[in-house]
């Protein structure tokens, strides 16, 4: 069983490291006043960075689905389809969330399922 706790603090650590990289560099050089959450920073159109975003969360997906984390890749595809919607980019946005929502059979009252669900509603 330690392993298994080693693996998933390996992944979360993974996971977090991709929207650190992300999320670094951009909120350095913005003040506080203009951060109301970590989606309105730099993934509006307003902000350049939106190429790194993709790249990360693109890593941060790859990285849980080699690992077999359904929650990271569950929060990864949330996060790209956020961003992909903000682009204008919605059914892209539908076929890459849907598939992964779609492999949960419960936990439907979690905040990540919650959020896909709203994503996936908004984005029919």
């Amino acid at each position: 069983m330690v392993g298994c706790s080693w693996a998933a603090e390996r992944s979360d650590i993974r996971f977090q490291a991709a929207f650190d990289n992300r999320r670094t560099s951009r909120l350095r050089s913005m003040p506080a006043s203009s951060i109301n959450g970590w989606e309105s920073a730099g993934l509006d159109g307003s902000l350049p960075g939106q190429d790194d975003a993709e790249r990360s969360f693109g890593a941060a997906l790859s990285i849980a689905r080699e690992q077999g984390t359904k929650g990271f890749e569950l929060r990864a595809a949330t996060s790209l389809a956020r961003l992909w919607r903000d682009q204008g980019k919605g059914a892209e946005a539908h076929a890459l969330l849907a598939p992964v929502y779609g492999w949960f059979t419960e936990g439907f009252d979690t905040a990540d399922l919650n959020d896909a669900k709203a994503l996936l509603a908004e984005l029919a």
